[in-house]
């Protein structure tokens, strides 16, 4: 089992991991999956900016949330971590603003990595499903709702299935999904669509057939 002990606690203030913010410690074992001791994983770093950047956060407030995560393990920030994820923000933003939509399968990925990971305790799978067709504009407005009233949260859009799968953080699923029933009731120009939050091993079979290719 990893163990997520700081290096050297003389170089941080004397907080353990589990005091780590809430919406910022579901990515630590993300981040670090060998531990405080392993190197970071680029790709979960490259993702946690390009968040970020889709969800209206600035670069500043990535890196200093990224200093707060390696305090908690008695780390700096590296040169190459700053490099990597600022770069990540960059790339994203200028996606954002110039219209250009993210991969499909790459947000579906991040979903299912953020269920899978080290903190699945903490999360859980948001799912907002259509009985019919939906315009593609109304999943369009229902992906920017789930990452205003779940900030940080993974989200991917699967037109195929008329379906939209986000990972929360668990203490937001339930208060917040109130909110985002009220909002998709507003949104929508049919039958608003279902909202419904489910947890448990992404292996099982409900959540196989979820992450299936929609197409």
């Amino acid at each position: 089992m990893v163990s997520w002990r700081r290096r050297d606690p003389s170089r941080t203030p004397a907080r353990r991991p589990g005091e780590a913010p809430s919406d910022l410690r579901v990515h630590l074992p993300l981040l670090w999956p060998a531990g405080p001791d392993g190197p970071v994983d680029e790709a979960a770093l490259r993702a946690l900016a390009r968040e970020y950047a889709r969800t209206g956060r600035g670069v500043e407030d990535l890196l200093a949330d990224l200093d707060r995560l390696c305090s908690v393990l008695g780390i700096g920030a590296s040169s190459r971590m700053i490099e990597t994820s600022s770069i990540a923000w960059a790339d994203a933003f200028l996606d954002t603003v110039g219209g250009v939509a993210p991969q499909p399968g790459e947000s579906l990925a991040e979903v299912e990595r953020r269920l899978q990971g080290g903190a699945a305790a903490d999360v859980r799978l948001l799912v907002v499903s259509w009985a019919g067709r939906p315009d593609p504009s109304e999943l369009g407005r229902v992906v920017t709702e789930i990452r205003r009233i779940f900030p940080g949260a993974a989200v991917a859009e699967q037109a195929g299935a008329a379906r939209v799968l986000a990972a929360v953080d668990r203490d937001d699923a339930g208060p917040r999904t109130d909110r985002l029933r009220a909002r998709c009731a507003e949104l929508g120009r049919t039958t608003p669509p279902t909202v419904e939050v489910l947890q448990g091993p992404t292996d099982a079979q409900p959540m196989r057939a979820l992450f299936r290719d929609a197409g």
